[in-house]
């Protein structure tokens, strides 16, 4: 799955490459040489305005948004039309729902609890995906709405070393 965060403005390699490093200090700036060095690129954050998913809270007493319980197993699923966590903020379905929808999710709701959640909506496999289910469930469910909009957000960059 891409990664909707990401600009790449060249050309990536292809393969899997291996990369060991023993230093104290400065990994991440030996890394960026040697990618520079063996690739010829570079990459830097940076924020810049692109598409999002606001998650709003619509109704905040909806029947699946419940108090969360502490239990050892703490299971998170997501995935053929379900997705459920235990006694976690909203801001991890937030992430959850960002890699679904290939876009980032803002968490606006506004919700500093944590909750248990168990969602479902109608998906019978990943090859049949239903984003309008999975949005409808979040309303009447959770009482939560994605709602699109453009906001500044960090993306990584990639260009070629000029």
């Amino acid at each position: 799955m891409r990664d909707p965060a990401r600009k790449i403005s060249a050309p990536l390699p292809e393969g899997k490459f291996d990369y060991i490093s023993n230093l104290a200090q400065g990994q991440k700036e030996a890394l960026q040489k040697e990618i520079a060095k063996k690739f010829g690129l570079i990459g830097k954050q940076e924020r810049r305005e692109g598409d999002v998913l606001l998650l709003t809270l619509r109704r905040p007493n909806a029947p699946g948004l419940k108090p969360g319980t502490y239990s050892s197993k703490r299971a998170r699923t997501f995935g053929r039309g379900t997705y459920s966590f235990e006694n976690d903020p909203i801001s991890n379905l937030a992430v959850h729902l960002e890699k679904y929808f290939e876009i980032p999710v803002i968490d606006r709701t506004e919700l500093t609890e944590r909750y248990d959640i168990n969602l479902k909506w109608n998906e019978p496999d990943y090859r049949h995906p239903n984003p309008d289910g999975l949005k409808q469930a979040l309303l009447d469910q959770l009482g939560v709405e994605l709602v699109p909009s453009r906001e500044p957000v960090e993306m990584l960059v990639v260009e070629k070393v000029k």
